[in-house]
């Protein structure tokens, strides 16, 4: 998105190239970066109700956005489309700027490995990176998970990190911030159907973030893709109740007859 505004003159999104999801994740937990949020940009963002029942127009001031936060976070609306408001500007120092924040990106966070990105929010008053270090927590390792020696924020993955073994990483950098600041560091990214959460929950935060081809082998049922659900008691429903929303996201109204 960050490209096409790009190449069509369109000034106010530079500071988004270059971070991995997808628009509508962005909208959704209201991301950032150089400066600049979702908030700063978004107009309306379409969405549907978790039953699929019901389309939704939501305005700027329905957003109700915060610091990585928006009413998506809490109501369990499907988000299928977003409105962006952008200026028009010169596409070659546009271009220019978007260079100026890969570069950086490069330069300060492990890129080269594998990663969720920064994996925590920062406290008001504080920063999260010297905190960990200051705990000697640089480097710091739980099977192939380990805090990044590049940027604190970061936990990479050496070669087989499992789930456990980052967040492992993860509630351990917690703890020991927690006893020798006094200060929680709450987590920027959401663990998907582990340890008991609320599935229902992670389920329509995840739907954000597959693509239509994955969305439909898993409702289809296509072995392989739905390694992430196995927790649901019970699949076929649903399949059966969601394969509306899939329709509503996904498909002409010609072809919206399947229950």
């Amino acid at each position: 998105v960050a490209r096409f505004a790009q190449k069509n003159s369109l000034t106010g999104f530079e500071w988004a190239v270059g971070i991995p999801g997808t628009l509508c994740g962005a909208a959704f937990m209201n991301a950032n970066g150089y400066g600049s949020k979702m908030r700063n940009v978004v107009e309306e963002v379409y969405a549907v109700s978790i039953d699929g029942e019901i389309d939704k127009v939501y305005g700027w001031d329905d957003l109700h956005y915060g610091e990585s936060d928006s009413v998506f976070m809490h109501n369990g609306d499907v988000i299928y489309g977003v409105k962006l408001h952008l200026a028009m500007g010169d596409s070659e120092k546009i271009k220019a700027e978007m260079d100026d924040h890969q570069q950086s990106r490069r330069a300060k966070q492990p890129l080269e490995k594998r990663s969720a990105g920064t994996m925590y929010l920062r406290p008001p008053g504080y920063h999260v990176g010297p905190m960990i270090k200051a705990c000697g927590l640089i480097g710091f390792a739980i099977g192939d998970a380990e805090v990044s020696t590049k940027h604190a924020d970061f936990v990479v993955n050496n070669g087989n990190a499992s789930c456990e073994d980052v967040l492992a990483v993860l509630h351990e950098v917690q703890r020991r911030v927690k006893e020798k600041f006094g200060v929680h560091i709450p987590l920027d990214v959401r663990a998907i159907s582990y340890g008991g959460e609320s599935i229902e929950c992670n389920f329509f935060q995840t739907l954000g973030r597959l693509t239509m081809v994955q969305i439909r082998e898993w409702l289809l049922g296509v072995d392989g893709v739905s390694s992430c659900y196995e927790a649901f008691s019970d699949v076929e429903e649903w399949r059966k109740r969601y394969w509306k929303i899939y329709c509503l996201l996904y498909t002409s109204p010609s072809s919206r007859d399947v229950e």
